[in-house]
């Protein structure tokens, strides 16, 4: 009796993550807040240009999070929120602890995400940091790269 609810359970839950071979999200690592997340590293640097190496990292620009990506991975990073407009900070978030160890590859207890956003010919990278509490949408010097991580996505 216990096995067969058990398993009931187990088709359940991958019915509803979306974890079936056949669904559109089959090749990603993780479904944060719906974005097919298919990459997560440390960045690194091209010609001294970190958001160049994480396009490399990627395959491409097209597979950098957009800034609206960013904002849907706050609510799966953080308890309690769904989704923040893409260009907005927040503060006072509660982090969901193995979702955000996920994503915290440096292990600083912060840690930022390059969007597919540059200007000044790609000198300056567009990220959202997300902190132990709080979340901010800002833009650093391309060749900064402390506690960057390049995250790969899959638009559908």
């Amino acid at each position: 009796m216990f096995y067969r609810k058990g398993i009931i359970f187990l088709i359940f839950a991958l019915l509803l993550t979306g974890c079936t071979k056949t669904d559109k999200f089959a090749d990603c690592l993780v479904v944060a807040n719906g974005v097919c997340v298919t990459k997560i590293s440390k960045s690194y640097s091209v010609g001294n240009n970190y958001w160049e190496g994480a396009k490399e990292l990627c395959g491409g620009v097209r597979n950098l999070p957009t800034a609206i990506d960013l904002a849907k991975i706050v609510g799966f990073v953080y308890e309690d929120i769904s989704l923040i407009p893409s260009d907005e900070s927040k503060s006072g978030l509660k982090p969901k602890k193995l979702h955000y160890k996920m994503f915290d590859l440096h292990k600083d207890g912060y840690f930022s995400i390059f969007s597919d956003e540059t200007e000044q010919a790609k000198r300056i990278s567009y990220v959202r940091t997300y902190y132990q509490n709080q979340t901010e949408w800002t833009s650093i010097m391309s060749n900064v790269g402390a506690n960057v991580v390049a995250v790969c996505v899959k638009h559908k």
